[in-house]
């Protein structure tokens, strides 16, 4: 494990430091370049002898590294003029038609389409970017951008860079060729005279921020669950407040309609039995009982109270109410007869059967003639 680097007392306090990172396989200590600038100023180039130096000898405020050539891949691509979102999408694709890794598996950062329709990509894989952020914070180094080669500050001359035998060729004002060992092209120099404007563009470090070292998520999931939660609070208490108010308002109405019609048993649906007697009084006809269910059932309301748990059944057929008696429970002939005569005060009609009890209304007595 790489120790943190102390900082000298010397140290250099720098606007910006531009690292060209050695290869992730390259063992602690090789030369690097960097690349150093106060702010707005011109870049300045040193060698040093690794990281640890750098990150000794500079006290940046932002810090941005170039990967090594070896640990990407390049391409300088015809591309269609799109958007922005499309165009990223687009060179994901193409990275994806030539990696041999899932595209999940790889960062791909990309530069600007140029005037002749083609387009610099670059890409990585996740594992390599991260070994090399960890390399640079196990020296105390926040690194702010990873670049690939193409935002090495030297490369603006126009003029071929070399990196531990890699060439770095610019082609153009926006693309570059780069270039492994012992390729035949690497000994050409770029062609003079052409300026090369250094890459901006990077690779998504935030990409590489593990999900469960990244406690923001998890907040705004207990924030939202907490939010949802108090609004199923407040839908619960406000059904309770608007059914007790119902129950309430019911009650009421129950009451005034007993209070406007004392003879009327039981009072199952105020609005409506209240909308029937003022119709029956209004016909002449309120000594009638309907023969629907509604007014058979509510006509023989003390008859069902006194037979409160002696009927096994109730079935109604069009005008005739059915109690069927649990075993045993027929009353006797007296009690029945007794529950003829309060029947008939209800303008109801009780009939006895074996084991039944037959309810139908009385039909309205006939006016007499003057």
């Amino acid at each position: 494990m790489i120790r943190s680097a102390r900082i000298a007392p010397g140290a250099r306090r720098v606007h910006e430091l531009r690292i060209q990172l050695p290869a992730s396989c390259a063992e602690s200590g090789n030369a690097v370049d960097v690349f150093w600038r106060q702010r707005k100023g011109p870049w300045q180039a040193e060698r040093l002898p690794g990281l640890e130096a750098a990150a000794s000898g500079f006290r940046p405020r932002r810090l941005s590294a170039c990967l090594h050539p070896a640990d990407l891949a390049s391409a300088s691509l015809p591309m269609p003029p799109l958007a922005r979102p499309l165009l990223l999408k687009a060179a994901r694709q193409a990275v994806a038609a030539r990696s041999l890794n899932a595209l999940e598996e790889l960062l791909v950062a990309h530069g600007p389409r140029s005037e002749d329709g083609r387009m610099d990509l670059a890409w990585t894989s996740r594992q390599t970017a991260r070994q090399q952020a960890q390399r640079l914070r196990h020296l105390g180094l926040s690194l702010r951008a990873l670049l690939p080669p193409h935002g090495r500050p030297d490369l603006a001359a126009g003029r071929t860079v070399w990196v531990d035998g890699w060439a770095l060729r610019p082609v153009g004002p926006q693309h570059l060729d780069i270039l492994p060992p012992g390729h035949p092209s690497a000994g050409q120099e770029a062609a003079p005279g052409s300026a090369f404007a250094v890459a901006h563009w990077h690779f998504p470090l935030k990409a590489l921020t593990p999900q469960s070292s990244s406690r923001w998520p998890r907040i705004a999931a207990g924030w939202a669950a907490a939010a949802l939660a108090l609004s199923l609070l407040a839908v619960h208490l406000d059904t309770r407040r608007l059914a007790a108010r119902g129950q309430a308002l019911k009650h009421d109405m129950t009451q005034r309609v007993k209070t406007a019609f004392p003879d009327m048993g039981m009072v199952l649906d105020p609005l409506r039995q209240a909308s029937q007697q003022i119709e029956a009084r209004r016909d002449g006809s309120a000594d009638a009982i309907g023969d629907d269910l509604f007014s058979l059932i509510q006509a023989a309301a003390p008859v069902l109270d006194i037979a409160q748990g002696q009927i096994q059944t109730l079935a109604y057929q069009p005008g005739t109410l059915t109690l069927t008696w649990r075993d045993g429970a027929r009353p006797a002939e007296a009690r029945l007869a007794a529950l003829r005569e309060q029947a008939s005060n209800q303008r109801i009609t009780l009939t006895a059967e074996q084991d039944s009890l037959v309810i139908t209304a009385q039909p309205a007595p006939m006016e007499s003639s003057p």
